[in-house]
């Protein structure tokens, strides 16, 4: 049972996850009920399903719901086992530590990822390009600053571009006008070391897949980019949850994540041996995206409908404000 009925517009969505065909774009308002419409769907639908969550604390929100235990309880423990309810990193997490399992790494030691792996190998950069374009090697807060630029354009290329191309790393430099950054002192932009920082970038992100290939460490990033880049098999385990994937705050999709995805149907059709595709279902509100910083770009709904060929369907009732709230907002 619900603990809402659903509206008018949640039933329609709901009859679609039930008997409709093909991938579906659910376009979500701000208090419209975008996860609990999920939720609704989880509890209508008869096959496996897998919930991807945009982050850690709101795939722990939907564990929490009383209305889903028994959908996510495994069956030995007295539940359905019909639902895996994940994030896109824990999944990219699980597809690295097979593959370092299949190297004969012994990942239950647990020290895969570091997110520190990277500064180092910016640093051994900054050392020879500084010598190299006879630059003075940045020191103290300024190193600071250029270290924190290095890695938003090392993060964003990977996000956005899902490679290591220097044409690339020059696009997010251009537009995330790093390299220097503001804020900064006038003495530590006049200090700023002039150097070729598409080019670091690029190689930054090589020597990443190599370290990981080398001693198995890898960063949070990584944990989408190697398996895309790599094409690397995602755990056999994931087919099972694979007739409906359900997208929460679609909005916020990076084209790494949006690749990642797409392997998701990929492994269903390795591993179950069908030609039948995934149904995936996104759902997100495009004037909430608040994740450029990490590679979101504008248009991602654009990118998605054209990738997955999804129709839309409409949340708008508000369940947030009162009427006369909504009302005076809408005059202002």
């Amino acid at each position: 049972m619900y603990d809402f009925e659903p509206n008018e517009q949640q039933q329609k969505i709901i009859d679609w996850a039930k008997n409709g065909e093909g991938n579906m774009m659910v376009k979500a308002r701000a208090g419209t009920g975008k996860t609990t419409t999920i939720e609704m769907i989880v509890q209508n639908i008869s096959n496996p399903s897998l919930v991807i969550c945009f982050n850690k604390h709101i795939a722990e929100e939907l564990l929490q719901r009383n209305n889903l235990e028994r959908f996510v309880t495994k069956k030995s423990e007295g539940g359905l086992g019909l639902t895996q309810i994940r994030t896109s990193n824990s999944l990219g997490n699980a597809t690295l530590l097979q593959d370092l399992e299949g190297k004969g790494f012994k990942t239950k030691d647990g020290k895969f990822l570091q997110e520190n792996k990277i500064y180092q190998v910016f640093r051994d950069f900054l050392v020879d390009y500084c010598r190299k374009c006879q630059q003075p090697f940045p020191e103290g807060k300024l190193q600071s600053a250029v270290l924190r630029d290095l890695k938003t354009a090392y993060d964003k290329t990977k996000n956005r571009f899902c490679n290591a191309e220097e044409e690339s790393a020059e696009i997010v430099i251009v537009e995330g006008r790093l390299f220097p950054s503001i804020p900064l002192s006038e003495e530590d932009i006049e200090n700023y070391p002039i150097l070729p920082w598409g080019e670091i970038v690029s190689k930054s992100i090589l020597e990443g897949v190599k370290i990981y290939e080398e001693r198995g460490i890898y960063d949070f990033s990584d944990q989408l980019f190697i398996p895309v880049y790599k094409n690397l098999n995602l755990p056999y385990w994931i087919a099972r949850y694979t007739d409906t994937i359900l997208v929460d705050e679609a909005q916020d999709l990076t084209p790494l994540q949006i690749a990642f995805l797409q392997k998701i149907n990929s492994a269903r059709k390795m591993y179950k041996k069908t030609t039948t595709d995934a149904r995936y279902c996104f759902v997100g509100d495009d004037r909430q995206a608040i994740y450029s910083f990490i590679g979101a770009t504008g248009g991602i709904f654009d990118r998605i409908k054209t990738k997955f060929e999804t129709p839309e369907l409409p949340l708008t009732i508000c369940y947030r404000c009162s009427k006369s709230v909504i009302k005076f907002v809408q005059e202002i």
